[in-house]
C-alpha cells in the first residue's frame, strides 16, 4: 500500500502485479490510513481534526470495504459509564467517578478538541481498537 498516493496493488503468488487500485476517494471521505492490523486486512481511517475512527477491511472481492466509524469521545464516555455500572471494588469505583466527573466539568474539555490531544491508535486482527489518549497541555493544576 502506498498511503501518499493512495494505492494499493494486488500481486500473484509469484509476485506478478495483477492491479493497481486508486482508493483516494475513499481517503477524502474517511482520511487517510492511520493503522493497520498485523494481518494486514483491517484499517484505521481518520481525518486529520476528527474524532472519528473509520474502520475499513481489505477484502480480496471489493478492496477496501468501509466496515464502522467510532466517534471517540462517545466510545469514552461508554466505556466509563459501562464500568460504573459493573461490579467494581470501592478503589476502582471513585476511580471511575472520579473520571466521570472530570469529563462533565469539563477538566478534559481537550478531548474534545483534536487539536489540543495526540491520539495514538491500534487495531488487531479481531478488528479491536484502542485508543490512547494524550493532551498536548497538562491538565492538573
Amino acid at each position: 500500500m502506498n498511503i501518499t498516493e493512495h494505492k494499493y496493488f494486488i500481486h500473484s503468488l509469484k509476485g506478478i502485479l495483477k492491479e493497481r487500485v486508486d482508493f483516494s476517494k475513499l481517503a477524502w471521505t474517511y482520511g487517510n490510513p492511520k493503522m493497520v492490523s498485523n494481518n494486514g486486512r483491517f484499517f484505521i481511517f481518520k481525518k486529520s481534526q476528527s474524532h472519528f475512527l473509520n474502520i475499513m477491511m481489505l477484502t480480496l472481492e471489493k478492496g477496501l470495504k468501509f466496515i464502522k466509524s467510532i466517534n471517540i469521545c462517545t466510545a469514552i464516555e461508554s466505556y466509563i459509564e459501562a464500568r460504573l455500572t459493573s461490579d467494581l471494588g470501592p478503589e476502582e469505583r471513585t476511580r471511575f467517578e472520579q473520571l466521570q466527573d472530570s469529563l462533565s466539568n469539563g477538566m478534559f474539555q481537550n478531548l474534545k478538541d483534536p487539536k489540543e490531544c495526540r491520539f495514538l491508535y491500534c487495531i488487531n486482527d479481531n478488528m479491536d481498537v484502542t485508543v490512547q489518549v494524550m493532551p498536548f497541555k497538562s491538565v492538573i493544576n
